[in-house]
């Protein structure tokens, strides 16, 4: 097999770096590498505004129509209740 023309490796470079700078080469964005973080604050809600956190999931779901506690009561037998559990830390 030939060897790569002497222009690749710089022209490579170049490519890949491109996208962190914020130029696009060619007719793709593509997104940039490495972590994003975005800050974020909790915030309590006053006692008027809470209300059960899973009723509008379980709405869109097809679970509950009004979201009382009669309505979850049935549909416990049909929904599957999941645990999720570290078993051991992750070692990388």
């Amino acid at each position: 097999m030939a060897d790569p023309p002497r222009w690749w490796k710089p022209a490579n470079t170049v490519l890949i770096g491109s996208p962190r700078v914020g130029l696009v080469i060619g007719t793709m964005r593509v997104l940039g590498n490495g972590r994003r973080h975005t800050k974020v604050h909790p915030v309590e809600l006053p006692v008027e505004q809470r209300g059960p956190p899973g009723v509008p999931f379980s709405q869109k779901m097809g679970a509950v129509e009004r979201g009382t506690p009669e309505e979850f009561a049935a549909a416990a037998r049909r929904c599957t209740v999941f645990r999720l559990e570290n078993p051991r830390p992750w070692q990388g």
